[in-house]
């Protein structure tokens, strides 16, 4: 295949995602800072619908250290998360919503 083919194809994976997937997502993360992290942690997540999410925080081996429930607003939401009891590490945040969830690396450096 030529590169060329090949990029089409992603610019066209791309506009598929951006216009047909995203919009039907039920919540997304904008934003999150700072990374790393210190004392706080910032997200920012866009919903198109009002629900409660659960947030959760698991440190590199799988044990969960920290729990967070939030409820989005449609449109896009601001939430601080305090990490000051966190050693440093790398740590797994995952995000669930009644509709399914998303999980991001989130490093706490002191």
């Amino acid at each position: 295949m030529s590169v060329w083919k090949l990029l089409k194809q992603m610019k066209f994976v791309q506009w598929v995602l951006k216009k047909i997937l995203y919009p039907i997502l039920v919540f997304s993360l904008q934003n999150l800072f700072p990374i790393p992290a210190k004392n706080h942690l910032f997200l920012q997540l866009n919903t198109n619908k009002n629900q409660a999410i659960l947030l959760q925080l698991f440190s590199f081996n799988g044990s969960k250290v920290m729990e967070q429930r939030a409820n989005l607003e449609v449109g896009m939401n601001e939430l601080q998360w305090s990490l000051s009891d966190l050693p440093t590490g790398i740590y797994w945040l995952q995000m669930t919503g009644r509709e399914g969830s998303l999980v991001e690396k989130v490093m706490v450096q002191r």
